[in-house]
């Protein structure tokens, strides 16, 4: 996997405020919509650019008000991600963080990123409890998330997938997302 370019171009024209990264989005999903061509380029620039990825097209949800917000990053957001996908398989990663910081939300994207766009990845989810791990309709376990920002992707972005509970399988390139609980 070649580090030596996590961010690009693309990812410094996207909006941070929110109306423009709305407009932004939709004409990203109009144009990658208009031909076979332009989706393969949208799908190349997801792949390149983890910041594209989540800017353009990631989604969150926000459990006290019900309600579903584009994932625009923070620029300490943005340090933390590239700083962890540099460190990804190398080391190991801690963030010290508070309440509403989005850290789960990024890992998790950082992720996802990862079981989506490179082949053969084997990944791990861990919480407490099996709750916590995957359980339906439970917004606060780690695969719901999971099934949630990939839902959320337009279906040219999404690959096959085989969903079993702890487990999510990238059909397309054989990645891999396994849930423990350690209790």
């Amino acid at each position: 996997m070649d580090k030596s370019n996590w961010t690009s171009d693309f990812y410094s024209k996207v909006p941070k405020d929110p109306e423009g990264n709305k407009k932004y989005r939709g004409d990203r999903l109009r144009e990658a919509l208009s031909s076979p061509r332009k989706r393969a380029v949208e799908i190349q620039r997801c792949r390149r650019d983890l910041l594209y990825w989540i800017n353009v097209y990631g989604w969150l949800y926000e459990p006290r008000t019900a309600k579903e917000l584009p994932f625009i990053t923070y620029p300490f957001q943005d340090a933390a991600l590239l700083k962890a996908q540099a460190h990804l398989g190398e080391r190991e990663i801690c963030i010290a963080k508070s309440r509403d910081m989005g850290a789960t939300w990024m890992l998790l994207y950082l992720l996802a990123h990862q079981w989506q766009f490179e082949p053969m990845m084997a990944l791990g989810l861990v919480s407490s409890d099996a709750d916590l791990v995957d359980k339906t309709n439970e917004p606060d376990a780690l695969f719901w998330k999971i099934d949630f920002l990939l839902s959320h992707q337009p279906s040219f972005l999404r690959p096959r997938m085989d969903r079993q509970k702890f487990s999510l399988v990238n059909e397309d390139n054989g990645s891999t997302f396994t849930g423990v609980a350690t209790t």
